[in-house]
């Protein structure tokens, strides 16, 4: 056992540049393996749902399916740590991280995809599926289905990734380091952050260096210049979320990874601030003038600092306090987490390294934006 828990390990030397996987093309499950008795009741094209529904048939063959020893491998329900099988009480934790969105849009397409195939599928499949509850079918669609390829463990060092050779028809990994005998051998699930990996995986990584997070920022619902200022984000093409309806809400989620931070500095926030701007403009004037400042300087829509330095000052600060209130508010989270009792290890483990990941980003973020 690694430190990860289950692991794959080298039972001979590896060389560095060398293939040490290849996985045949019959050996991948993918939507088109869903059963022909499933397949032509489905209107979805979802790949994840059509991937689960072939895991169910298979899984209700029991011991009759070749996949039987596949199966047998994959975690129990019990054994799951991804987020979506979280305890209400247990992601409240996370209500000011990315990962309490992911999660919930994640449930909620499931949930309705779910309510889908119990009308339509499930009824004329028992003999193929058996009897689904919403609890099996989350299961399936928190397993990634690469059989052996999703037993390795990710590490964001690793520079190896399961591609495909067109011409073996096969998935293959190529280790990117020399590995010896009992040493385990890690793959990389690309350049993700915690919020992504907690959803789809059920870890976390500590010192995450695809660490992201979210500034929500929005036009309120009170401000009498709504209405034309919705109208301008709109005339410049400066997007917001839309309302169930399909109408602009005024809200937008600014996302800022660590790396980019790094390595754009100020450029990297310049959106957020030009978003700012809109929403701290107190006339029709402000509003014209902005408009004009981006002709004179060709660039987009508010992206210039103010001529005005006190208006310019109160966008800042409005981001800044934003900014701040995040900060605020992982860290007492990290706090009181130390003296929860309830929560169990590993999924507090989880936790602290969402917490202090994104914390480290939002104190880097307000380090460029409130100079």
């Amino acid at each position: 056992m690694s430190q990860y828990g289950r692991a794959l390990f080298a039972t001979r030397r590896v060389p560095a540049g060398s293939r040490f996987l290849e996985i045949p093309r019959i050996a991948i499950i993918t939507p088109e393996n869903v059963p022909s008795q499933v397949s032509h009741l489905l209107s979805t094209s979802n790949p994840k749902t059509r991937l689960s529904l072939f895991l169910l048939s298979e899984k209700h063959k029991a011991q009759e399916s070749q996949w039987a020893p596949y199966l047998r491998c994959l975690p129990q329900l019990g054994d799951i740590e991804s987020t979506m099988f979280w305890k209400d009480e247990e992601l409240a934790w996370l209500k000011h991280s990315p990962t309490y969105r992911e999660t919930m849009e994640c449930l909620k397409i499931i949930k309705s995809e779910f309510h889908v195939l119990e009308a339509n599928v499930f009824p004329w499949c028992r003999d193929v599926l058996g009897e689904v509850s919403l609890t099996d079918f989350m299961h399936a669609y928190s397993t990634d289905q690469i059989p052996f390829a999703d037993f390795f463990n990710h590490d964001h060092n690793c520079q190896t990734r399961l591609s495909y050779d067109k011409e073996k028809d096969c998935a293959v990994a190529v280790a990117d380091q020399d590995y010896k005998a009992g040493d385990e051998i890690f793959l990389s699930y690309g350049s993700t952050p915690n919020s992504i990996l907690a959803v789809d995986y059920g870890f976390a990584v500590a010192s995450n260096p695809h660490e992201q997070v979210e500034v929500p920022m929005g036009v309120s619902l009170t401000d009498p210049l709504r209405d034309l200022k919705l109208q301008t984000l709109s005339r410049h093409n400066m997007s917001t979320d839309l309302n169930d309806d399909g109408s602009p809400s005024g809200r937008k989620r600014f996302t800022f990874r660590d790396s980019d931070l790094a390595e754009r500095g100020s450029m990297a926030v310049a959106p957020l601030r030009a978003f700012a701007r809109l929403i701290c403009a107190e006339s029709y004037e402000d509003l014209e003038e902005m408009a004009e400042e981006s002709i004179t300087h060709d660039v987009f829509y508010a992206l210039s600092p103010r001529r005005d330095e006190r208006k310019e000052s109160e966008a800042v600060s409005f981001v800044c306090t934003q900014i701040k209130q995040q900060v605020d508010q992982h860290s007492k989270a990290l706090k009181d987490l130390d003296d929860d009792r309830e929560i169990p290890l590993s999924r507090k483990s989880i936790l602290r390294n969402i917490l202090t990941g994104e914390l480290r980003v939002l104190r880097n973020l307000s380090c460029i934006t409130c100079l």
